[in-house]
């Protein structure tokens, strides 16, 4: 299982920010009963960007208020060269019961949850 629907741009949101760095919102809607173990895996491809930097919650609806929703990025996943550390190539995106503090176990039915996720990158 994965996430079921792609991620939509949110139109008017790609902003560029300079040097090649672009920052845009994204909304993320998961499918019925599509929740994986660890979360959803959001690549860089997917979003159309070459490296990620940056990404976090900006939004969620009514439906998502019963969770706890957020991006993380795994060190093993940062890009580098000779100049430095140049950014990740995915992220992902879990989700926790705000009750329990427990991640949303696999399988976990989360559909008519919608959140915005604004990420900055390359």
């Amino acid at each position: 299982m994965a996430l079921a629907n792609a991620p939509v741009v949110v139109q008017g949101s790609r902003v560029d920010l300079g040097l090649g760095l672009v920052e845009s919102s994204w909304l993320i809607v998961p499918g019925t009963s599509d929740y994986v173990t660890g979360g959803y895996a959001i690549t860089a491809t997917m979003l159309g960007y070459s490296l990620l930097q940056q990404a976090w919650v900006s939004e969620a609806n009514a439906t998502a208020t019963g969770y706890e929703a957020f991006c993380v990025f795994a060190l093993a996943q940062l890009a580098g060269s000779s100049m430095g550390e140049t950014g990740y190539s995915q992220f992902l995106f879990k989700v926790d019961v705000v009750t329990t503090g427990s991640q949303v176990g696999s399988g976990g039915n989360l559909a008519g949850c919608k959140w915005a996720v604004t990420v900055r990158g390359f």
